[in-house]
């Protein structure tokens, strides 16, 4: 072999280590960059569960605070305050700020609120009436539990379970695109009927 050939060869075996020594660092570098993606994915995830368990503790305790002298729906500054309470947990729900489930939960309450006060169905009414224009997915949701209230069912697991599939229905057509130059209010798709009612 002459010299230029032996410098050739060892010049493509250098290259060879250094090619090597790229892809490892490459390799080590791409397993450092996802574990620091998943450390950043679990933080995010964190703070969101914090983020909710913080907001259902004070919706929680603002509820109870109003509730504390039982319901008083012909007082209109308790109703008002009252409303806001259901209207802003409704954005924090709508935009998936609030565990499903414990939404689920508060909407079974808030039916059972219609039933047994039946004066909170007109006054809910006159609430969301005022804010149609401005935000109508939140009349449309109400109404829809409205109706569920109306309706009479073989027993209250049977309601419930119209209630939590309501609010589940709401939360998986909440990523639908909406009819061309409509809401998500008025999507084409109808509300869900629930189980079958019984009259009584």
């Amino acid at each position: 072999m002459t010299g230029f050939e032996l410098g050739t060869l060892a010049a493509a075996g250098f290259s060879v280590l250094v090619s090597m020594a790229s892809a490892g660092f490459t390799y080590r570098s791409a397993k450092e960059a996802k574990r620091q993606g998943d450390v950043a994915e679990r933080a995010v995830s964190h703070a969101q569960q914090a983020a909710q368990s913080a907001a259902v503790i004070h919706f929680t305790d603002r509820f109870f605070d109003l509730m504390r002298s039982g319901p008083n729906f012909e007082n209109k500054d308790w109703a008002y305050q009252y409303w806001s309470l259901q209207a802003t947990e409704f954005y924090f729900f709508d935009n998936n700020w609030l565990p499903q489930f414990m939404y689920e939960l508060w909407m079974v309450e808030l039916v059972h609120t219609y039933r047994t006060y039946p004066p909170s169905r007109a006054s809910h009414q006159k609430y969301v009436t005022r804010y149609a224009l401005s935000y109508p997915e939140m009349t449309t949701f109400f109404d829809g539990l409205r109706q569920i209230s109306r309706r009479e069912f073989s027993g209250d697991v049977v309601r419930h379970k119209a209630i939590t599939d309501y609010v589940a229905y709401w939360k998986d057509r909440h990523g639908e695109e909406p009819v061309a130059g409509a809401s998500r209010s008025t999507s084409a798709r109808p509300l869900p009927a629930g189980p079958t009612a019984t009259p009584t």
